[in-house]
């Protein structure tokens, strides 16, 4: 009864994914990178950390955990539940991100916002969306740069009204 039933379930589970599969999901895990990359690259560019190495890791490895999951659906259950277990994988890495300070200041969110956005764009690209997610990465890339740019115009322009009015200027 035992190796009847171990017999049915090994012939369910493909020992080897179709070729056209397995170059589905590479060509996703590269695209996926590409995008996780010039995320990556805009935080590096700005000095910040995680950078261009980790911000396409975390993309591709979302991209193929979706598209192996949704490719091996037939034997292998719901893929929703690849998501999920993303969504929590990195929930854990951005907790790390986030820092208080003694005095009540709160950093890393951006960059935990940025891994968790990079988790998506991968889970998109994974489950067949890359245009979307190519549209989120420059979008990404757009609030990054453009609005990261303008707080710190506002930010310095704020600084120096405060120096001028120490000053009696």
């Amino acid at each position: 009864m035992l190796d009847t039933l171990a017999g049915a379930l090994i012939s369910e589970i493909p020992l080897q994914a179709a070729m056209e599969d397995q170059i589905r999901v590479g060509a996703y895990i590269l695209w996926a990178m590409a995008l996780g990359g010039v995320i990556g690259l805009e935080r590096e560019k700005t000095a910040k950390a995680p950078g261009l190495r980790t911000h396409m890791l975390i993309a591709g490895a979302s991209a193929m955990i979706v598209a192996i999951g949704f490719s091996a659906t037939n034997s292998l259950g719901d893929p929703s539940r690849s998501i999920h277990g993303i969504v929590t994988g990195i929930g854990f890495l951005c907790a790390g991100a986030i820092f208080q300070s003694k005095k009540g200041a709160v950093s890393g969110l951006t960059t935990a916002a940025s891994m968790l956005y990079t988790a998506t764009i991968g889970c998109a690209i994974g489950a067949g969306f890359g245009y979307t997610a190519t549209m989120a990465a420059l979008l990404a890339l757009l609030v990054l740069r453009v609005l990261g740019h303008m707080r710190y115009k506002m930010t310095h322009h704020d600084n120096q009204t405060e120096t001028l009015h120490h000053n009696g200027e």
